[in-house]
């Protein structure tokens, strides 16, 4: 590690416990590797974690993706340089953008994303968005500004054929005056922008996955 939180002889156990929660080697590594994330690994040995074999390590999520918020003036200009990018916008998502909820950074600044599945966070069967997002604020992540839905679809645009995602954020009503999160999305009609229920009660499957954002201690 650059800051050397950790003894070699440290970040070689935790690699093996990261990797036992079920984590690919480059993950683990860019847990190990986070100045932020290794001050609580820090924290997890010097309580006693390291000489316990019974003791976990606590789940850390990897960053997935930084992206940039506040690089567009006004919500206009946003919704333009999605179309110049080939980006589609459903009819909903559209009417979220344009409630008096959805607000744009007023400066430039980098935001850290984490995504997660429902199963990540403990709910292997699916749960409810509220306990979804109960569960990941427990692991340290929180919802995201509105502005991350249509900033994340247009820094992504590499994204694999078939894969969707949902935005936690605190839902925004669309056009009928039911609350929205943001979906991104490609099919075979190209880069969407779309919206998901939002309602704090509808269940999400397993499998599905969410952008969080990585707190700020």
């Amino acid at each position: 590690m650059s800051n050397r939180e950790l003894s070699v002889h440290q970040e070689h156990e935790l690699l093996g416990r990261l990797e036992d929660q079920g984590l690919d080697k480059d993950s683990a590594q860019s847990v190990i590797d986070s100045k932020e994330l290794a001050a609580q690994v820090v924290g997890f040995i010097k309580s006693g974690g390291q000489a316990s074999g019974t003791v976990v390590a606590p789940v850390c999520f990897p960053t997935w993706k930084t992206i940039k918020l506040g690089t567009y003036k006004d919500v206009k200009a946003l919704r333009k340089a999605m179309e110049n990018a080939g980006i589609k916008i459903g009819d909903y998502a559209g009417s979220m953008l344009k409630h008096s909820m959805f607000t744009l950074a007023s400066a430039e600044t980098d935001i850290e994303l984490v995504r997660v599945s429902a199963a990540d966070l403990g709910f292997p069967s699916g749960a409810t968005r509220a306990k979804i997002y109960d569960a990941a604020r427990a692991k340290g992540l929180s919802v995201c500004p509105a502005e991350v839905g249509p900033q994340v679809r247009l820094q992504y645009l590499d994204q694999p054929n078939g894969e969707w995602f949902l935005i936690a954020m605190e839902p925004i009503p669309d056009s009928d005056g039911n609350p929205g999160v943001f979906s991104v999305e490609l099919d075979g009609g190209g880069r969407w922008l779309r919206s998901g229920d939002g309602l704090a009660e509808n269940v999400w499957g397993g499998d599905g996955r969410w952008v969080f954002c990585r707190s700020k201690k």
